[in-house]
């Protein structure tokens, strides 16, 4: 099955967020901080799933186990838009106990009840759940985003809600990982801007040559082209590593642009950033 969100989703209403994580004993007290009427969104892993009632049709509502401590949280469906792994429409007995599901709504008169307006399925299982571009390495096993406009100052979530956007960055490593094998991030200069990209353990990271490589061999000061989802303001979470090499191999490759000699960002949703423009100057194009 292909495990991409369309287009049409990446367009979506975004939602600016910051994120509650939800374990064992912290989801007691982030649960307890949910006020009625307060906007949420979240991820995490179907525990119950809708039940057929009567041998008529599915309940519209099931439980969701967030963090850790596989807190269950009861989504209430009754007017939610309910989306596949590849952003169809699907039913609600489509819904199946252990996929992984994205949910929007606002907390009811109980803090462990939401009231949702749209769940996405975004994994069949752990492994395609990490490829979705809601999956944070800081909370694998699921959180809870309070929207913004509460009190609440926490983590923020990545700021385009349903709609997270595809990119495509060529730039020059400014920070690689280290000597730590545990450590999986890089920092690269793109467009006059610094980003931070996630690279998870599955994804294909290439040489110059098109031969699969370990993260750790792409080094500070080489060129390289990722791909990916941003997660964040100026964070990826990495789908495809291309290393490109030294200076003088980005200024040969196929992904050099005269008018763009420090890189580029390219967004699924065909926006563009790319270096400032010196006045009396236009970037050439494409």
């Amino acid at each position: 099955m292909r495990r991409a969100f369309p287009q049409s989703l990446a367009l979506a209403v975004g939602l600016a967020a910051v994120m509650s994580v939800i374990g064992s004993q912290p989801a007691r007290g982030a649960a307890a901080r949910l006020r009625e009427g307060q906007r949420v969104a979240l991820v995490g892993q179907i525990t119950s799933a809708p039940k057929e009632v009567a041998g008529v049709r599915a309940e519209r509502k099931m439980q969701v186990a967030i963090g850790p401590g596989k807190v269950d949280y009861t989504l209430h469906m009754s007017d939610a838009e309910v989306l596949g792994l590849n952003g169809q429409k699907i039913e609600t007995d489509d819904l199946t106990d252990k996929q992984w599901v994205r949910a929007e709504g606002t907390v009811m008169d109980d803090p462990r009840r939401i009231r949702v307006t749209r769940v996405q399925v975004i994994g069949t299982d752990a492994a395609s759940m990490r490829s979705s571009p809601y999956f944070r390495a800081d909370h694998e096993r699921g959180y809870l985003a309070v929207v913004a406009g509460s009190r609440e100052t926490l983590i923020p979530e990545p700021a385009r809600g349903f709609g997270a956007a595809r990119v495509v960055i060529v730039g020059k490593v400014s920070s690689d990982t280290g000597t730590l094998e545990t450590t999986r991030n890089i920092q690269v200069d793109a467009a006059g801007t610094t980003w931070t990209l996630n690279v998870p353990r599955e994804i294909a990271v290439f040489d110059v040559k098109g031969e699969k490589i370990s993260v750790h061999e792409i080094k500070r000061g080489q060129w390289i082209q990722a791909q990916g989802w941003e997660i964040g303001d100026r964070r990826v979470r990495a789908t495809r590593l291309q290393n490109i090499g030294t200076d003088e191999a980005f200024r040969a490759s196929t992904f050099f642009r005269a008018g763009e000699p420090s890189g580029y960002v390219e967004r699924s949703t065909g926006t563009r950033s790319s270096a400032p423009t010196r006045r009396g100057t236009q970037p050439a194009s494409r």
